[in-house]
């Protein structure tokens, strides 16, 4: 839950400070036909002019850009374009984030897993000697043995 909360930090901030380098780079042309004027962005709050870069710079880093707001001039198209190719490797990065959290978070179950199946292995011993119980200690001796076996298996990775 850690990861996920500072994955989401981190995507936030970056989208934060993308839009800002943005806002920076349109407001050093100072022309009248650039992306800050042509979005009203000098009549509006610092406030509305922080969501609204912010969400610019999230759709276009995540290279969904939606084209509400979009670059207007052939540098900011030029500055867009490498935005978006950074875009590409930042959402590279996000999705093997989550995708090493989720097979940890699936590493968890594991050994309940086959925990399931060793109890069932040993029903089945059971029923094969006649129904005859199995002594606790052969039962202890064998879970053990798979325990140790499934946690120090070096090789369990290629042999699956």
């Amino acid at each position: 839950m850690l990861r996920t909360l500072l994955l989401i930090i981190f995507i936030l901030c970056f989208s934060y400070f993308t839009g800002l380098f943005w806002f920076l780079f349109c407001d050093l042309t100072g022309k009248h036909d650039s992306f800050i004027y042509a979005n009203d962005l000098d009549g509006k709050t610092n406030y509305d002019k922080m969501i609204l870069l912010t969400y610019f710079a999230f759709t276009t880093l995540s290279t969904v850009g939606l084209g509400d707001y979009h670059p207007v001039q052939n540098n900011e198209r030029l500055l867009g374009t490498f935005i978006l190719l950074f875009g590409v490797w930042i959402t590279s990065f996000i999705m093997e984030n989550l995708n090493n959290m989720i097979t940890q978070l699936n590493s968890l179950f594991k050994n309940f897993e086959q925990n399931s199946e060793l109890n069932h292995f040993l029903g089945t011993l059971e029923k094969f000697n006649g129904d005859k119980k199995l002594t606790p200690l052969i039962s202890q001796r064998i879970i053990q043995y798979f325990d140790y076996r499934w946690s120090h298996n070096k090789n369990n990775a290629i042999s699956t």
